[in-house]
């Protein structure tokens, strides 16, 4: 459920950081999936699972459609590619950190506490980006590259 969600919300993500920018969507994201995180071990029903995979679907689009976009209208044309890769290799190591990271709090806490920790860390993430990243100029789309 959530990958689909993410999937498909992903092209619809990147055109609302067009409209309302790159940073809010990014801020609005982190706390879709802190909240996922913080809500999976208090769920009672497989269907609220499924409700929860969803927003955390939608959480992780909005985050990793407007960060692609960010990285797009910082970079200069010249480093693009390697900006890009950097940007791909810093997600992938977070898509293995996490689930390490979760095996780890569980082995040593409770699911509360594990994922609470977890939640925490991506609340925490929110001033350190908001302060840290200056959201820059989106690039000029050449009518005739379309």
């Amino acid at each position: 459920m959530q990958v689909l969600t993410t999937i498909l919300a992903k092209p619809l993500m990147g055109r609302v950081s067009d409209r309302w920018g790159r940073k809010p969507l990014i801020v609005a994201g982190l706390v879709l999936c802190a909240g996922s995180f913080a809500a999976i071990p208090l769920l009672t029903s497989f269907f609220l699972l499924l409700v929860t995979a969803l927003v955390f679907g939608l959480g992780e689009a909005f985050v990793t459609s407007s960060s692609a976009a960010l990285v797009a209208d910082v970079w200069h044309e010249k480093n693009f590619g390697a900006a890009m890769g950097a940007f791909g290799t810093i997600f992938d190591i977070g898509h293995a950190a996490g689930p390490i990271l979760a095996g780890l709090l569980l082995a040593r806490y409770d699911y509360i506490v594990s994922f609470s920790i977890l939640a925490a860390i991506l609340l925490l993430a929110i001033p350190v980006f908001i302060l840290g990243v200056e959201e820059g100029r989106m690039r000029a789309v050449d009518s005739k590259a379309r």
